[in-house]
């Protein structure tokens, strides 16, 4: 079974990116880890500047401590809540698959790129860009890190919560020649995909490889093997 692990912060962006899911080609079942991070450096309301400040000022150490316990607590609430829901946002997309949701207190990308390392999923998603409800961090950096030093397949979405999701996909495939680029390939062709989707690998030769023109002379195939791919779905 098909292990996708779903980051959310509870921002626009990661919403868009579980309604992006619904296009994606997934499996019918799948087992599904919504994770949602608690980073209480990076609350805004309460920077840590503002905290240390605060008790040094008042010279009430102690109550400095306990409010900033109460920000740390606040935070991981508000995270449960955010996985909770995009949790039950994604059962409704997916009834078939099983959903469990699970919170988490570091950075961001840190978090969930051990969770990757500790779970093993065949996908992860995040959302491209954007802050959370309660600017905990910022989407774009974390979705750029998972993508280069996480190791595993990344969905970065950039979908719009409006789309009309009656249009039909468009999917560009690029190709190296590389293990990686067939991996590629074949996983598209893995997925069901919705009527009406269109598929189109592009190789870039820009001279700088002995294997250019082979690579060039494979598309052929490659697009045939989708083709084939499709008839048999």
């Amino acid at each position: 079974m098909m292990k996708i692990l779903i980051g959310h912060d509870g921002s626009q962006s990661a919403d868009a990116a579980l309604v992006d899911l619904q296009q994606a080609g997934l499996p019918v079942e799948a087992d599904a880890l919504v994770v949602s991070v608690a980073d209480v450096m990076m609350v805004s309301a309460t920077p840590a500047y503002e905290l240390a400040g605060e008790a040094l000022m008042s010279r009430r150490v102690t109550a400095g401590l306990v409010y900033a316990q109460k920000q740390m607590e606040r935070v991981l609430t508000e995270a449960k809540d955010f996985a909770r829901r995009a949790s039950d946002q994604v059962r409704s997309y997916f009834p078939h698959w099983s959903v469990r949701a699970e919170t988490l207190a570091g950075s961001a990308a840190s978090e969930l790129i051990s969770k990757a390392d500790e779970w093993k999923p065949d996908l992860i998603v995040v959302g491209s860009h954007g802050r959370s409800a309660v600017s905990r961090f910022i989407l774009g950096s974390v979705s750029k890190k998972v993508v280069t030093d996480s190791g595993h397949s990344v969905r970065v979405s950039r979908g719009d919560i409006e789309k009309d999701r009656n249009t039909p996909q468009k999917l560009v495939i690029g190709v190296d020649g590389s293990t990686e680029s067939e991996q590629a390939i074949r996983a598209v062709g893995s997925r069901v995909w919705p009527l009406g989707t269109e598929v189109r690998i592009i190789a870039v030769d820009d001279g700088s490889s002995p294997t250019s023109a082979g690579l060039l002379d494979e598309l052929p195939l490659a697009a045939a093997h989708m083709v084939a791919w499709g008839e048999m779905r």
